[in-house]
């Protein structure tokens, strides 16, 4: 990763460990499953058996914070059936959607740039962190430089991973490590900006019916001062004629 977040608190359950939910979406060939296993179980398999009955998902236990953290990974199959709206639900459910692609074939690139180009997601904390990530980043010829990457992962406002399963680059511990963390603090600074928003919103709303109260209160005033002076323009000796007696008649 070539930058991470700093600085939120990740609020905690004492004595339970939290679980990160990430999922990785790419075109065919790109290497998820390689990636996948790379990051869960610290090794490269060169062909990872695909098997269509199974579920291609991964869990390791990372620490961040010095709190114990599950990572479950997940991957989203691409295919002719997965479009960007099927994305947008599964990954809905997501912490993070790691979009990869490899730099040896230009046409993973331009699948990953359309997905992030149509998919309608949420900001955190609501929805995932997004990244952009290149895989196979040992191979000798590139069809998509790592300025492309990049400048794509900048157009979207997301982080950019440059990976290898093979060699372990950006999937070693230290770097699943800086993954996890960069989630965590993307999403508790969400959250602090949504509830700092939230109360400004409730302040904002008392303000409003405390001046709606005062209104009213001096509209009633002055309905009030003009009835009064329209009364006694109707009738201006009433006060006197109220106070007149008639004196009683004189013994005879």
């Amino acid at each position: 990763m070539e930058s991470l977040a700093s600085k939120p608190t990740v609020p905690q359950q004492p004595g339970r460990y939290q679980t990160i939910q990430v999922h990785f979406v790419g075109a065919p060939h790109v290497g998820l499953r390689a990636l996948v296993h790379h990051i869960c179980m610290q090794e490269y398999v060169d062909d990872v058996p695909y098997d269509p009955t199974g579920d291609d998902s991964g869990r390791k236990m990372v620490t961040a914070q010095q709190d114990p953290v599950m990572l479950n990974c997940d991957l989203i199959k691409s295919n002719d059936s997965y479009t960007p709206t099927l994305v947008e639900r599964l990954a809905a459910r997501s912490d993070a959607l790691i979009c990869v692609y490899s730099v040896a074939d230009r046409s993973s690139f331009d699948y990953v740039q359309a997905l992030c180009r149509d998919i309608r997601m949420p900001p955190p904390p609501e929805g995932p962190v997004i990244f952009v990530a290149a895989s196979k980043a040992d191979l000798p010829d590139w069809e998509v430089s790592l300025d492309g990457g990049r400048e794509l992962s900048s157009s979207i406002g997301t982080e950019f991973l440059i990976t290898s399963a093979k060699t372990g680059s950006g999937c070693g511990d230290a770097d699943v490590a800086a993954l996890v963390y960069h989630i965590y603090t993307n999403k508790a600074r969400a959250e602090e900006e949504r509830n700092a928003r939230a109360t400004d919103q409730a302040g904002d709303e008392r303000a409003r019916s405390v001046t709606d109260k005062s209104k009213v209160h001096l509209m009633v005033s002055r309905v009030v001062e003009r009835l009064k002076r329209l009364r006694d323009r109707q009738d201006p000796n009433q006060q006197n004629s109220a106070s007149y007696t008639t004196p009683p008649p004189a013994r005879s």
